[in-house]
């Protein structure tokens, strides 16, 4: 997480311009709205949340109270949302491993996510598989060759058992045939280093974490896990261009309001934050960290919701161990 990222965020915030649309007839009725980010204060999604807040701000011309909650992987202030009135008065940012991953991995939540509204996909982030700059594979096709040629030599780094991180890459292995042997880490940061150490020979990790170390040339960039190429890094190629065109894995944040959150509610506050997302200020902010700006429909939004359930599922149906 970059240090410089709160000062940045309030920096923006600061210089941003009013736009938008006027408020939806009837909400919010003057009231204000407490936006719930199950992180810290401080981090890119914290930042992306409050940049969006301010232009709701302006053109829904209510207060939006943003409210950071965290702990237990962003299922603490999820939660916390659940359990507000369905008036779209409590919303959240949520990111996707509460929505798809904790399902499966933490059983006893009391809620799912047919208990969440979908709002809107606002962010997408995604995975870079990336090796040491001196491995002797310093391309996809050469990697997927020397480690299907020498089955169970090979490591990967995760961020955890049962993590996107985990489940991305053992998706792939699953499509290559590769054999690699899985070494959970508890964050990024102890996966870059047992990268450099040659701990482990590859990773999936957030582009955030890799992007300076691949900048730098201590890394090699081999794939992206997006649809499409980053422009962060536009000579790396997708997975999906390697020839594994259903490959497609990014983590991603979307707003969620409680179950039960009426529809015309729900079409307003995704108008507002369209309004925000296609503000050139806000879209380049985002972008500036590695992410991908959006903007979807709630229909759109329970389908992705919808997709990564069924890939993580099947996974998971055939032995996948995340716990």
């Amino acid at each position: 997480m970059h240090p410089m990222l709160a000062t940045v965020g309030a920096a923006l915030i600061a210089g941003l311009a009013v736009a938008g649309p006027a408020a939806a007839q009837g909400f919010p009725d003057g009231q204000d709205i407490r936006l719930i980010v199950p992180f810290p204060p401080g981090g890119p999604t914290d930042t992306t949340a409050r940049l969006i807040a301010d232009q709701m701000r302006q053109n829904l011309g209510v207060t939006i109270i943003v409210d950071n909650v965290p702990g237990a992987g962003g299922t603490i202030g999820v939660t916390e949302m659940t359990l507000a009135d369905p008036d779209g008065h409590t919303i959240a940012i949520v990111g996707s491993g509460a929505v798809t991953l904790s399902p499966f991995t933490m059983p006893d939540l009391p809620w799912g996510p047919e208990n969440l509204t979908p709002i809107i996909h606002v962010v997408d982030i995604p995975l870079l598989m990336t090796v040491p700059a001196g491995f002797e594979a310093q391309t996809f096709g050469d990697f997927v060759n020397l480690v299907t040629a020498h089955p169970g030599d090979f490591n990967y780094g995760s961020d955890g058992q049962g993590s996107l991180t985990h489940m991305s890459m053992e998706w792939l292995k699953s499509l290559t045939g590769m054999d690699l042997v899985h070494i959970p880490y508890r964050g990024t940061a102890d996966i870059m280093q047992a990268m450099l150490s040659d701990t482990i020979q590859t990773s999936q990790s957030g582009i955030l974490g890799p992007l300076p170390l691949v900048q730098s040339g201590e890394l090699t960039a081999i794939a992206i896990t997006s649809a499409e190429r980053s422009p962060v890094l536009p000579d790396v190629p997708t997975v999906r261009e390697l020839g594994f065109d259903d490959f497609v894995v990014t983590a991603w944040f979307a707003f969620f309001a409680p179950e039960g959150t009426p529809a015309e509610i729900v079409d307003a506050l995704n108008a507002s934050i369209t309004a925000a997302m296609e503000n050139p200020d806000v879209s380049s902010a985002i972008s500036g960290f590695g992410f991908t700006p959006l903007n979807s429909t709630p229909a759109e939004l329970s389908q992705t919701v919808d997709f990564y359930l069924d890939r993580w599922g099947s996974l998971i149906e055939g032995g996948l161990q995340v716990n």
